[in-house]
């Protein structure tokens, strides 16, 4: 099978990463960094989002930033849902020590990472300064950094 490089992914390269934010879920002040959305912004204001597919196998990659859709005032039973249950939340991890290094870097390649059934589930983005693989696995988005 051909690994093409679908436009969002392909429209990286070459472009300098200013901003890194996660979308990762909160409870009772509780992160969970395990699994999450990853948002790039770029210097030339361009941002992908890259998070798992409405199939749950598949890589979605969009142009636009994350909307929280419990951002605007919430009902009284959204306010409670969220105390109950917790949020997705975008969190900006551009100064955490595992993505600081990305900051300034030139991503230098967009490889797609396919399954056996020629669905893409991941991207790995080969920069100046390290390489950054987000992978989708059983509906989530897992992010390695390296």
């Amino acid at each position: 099978m051909t690994r093409e490089v679908p436009p969002t992914i392909a429209s990286t390269v070459g472009a300098i990463i200013s901003s890194i934010r996660r979308v990762l879920y909160v409870f009772q002040g509780i992160t969970n960094t395990t699994v999450g959305a990853l948002e790039l912004e770029f210097d030339d204001g361009r941002t992908i989002l890259v998070d798992s597919g409405g199939d749950g196998e598949s890589l979605s990659v969009v142009t636009h930033a994350w909307k929280d859709p419990f951002a605007d005032d919430l009902s009284a039973e959204n306010r409670d849902f969220v105390a109950k249950s917790g949020k997705w939340t975008s969190v900006d991890v551009s100064r955490d020590p595992e993505y600081a290094h990305f900051i300034g870097a030139k991503v230098n390649t967009a490889e797609p990472i396919q399954a056996p059934n020629g669905k893409i589930v991941g991207v790995l983005f080969w920069t100046s300064t390290g390489n950054i693989r987000a992978e989708v696995e059983a509906d989530d988005l897992y992010v390695q950094v390296d």
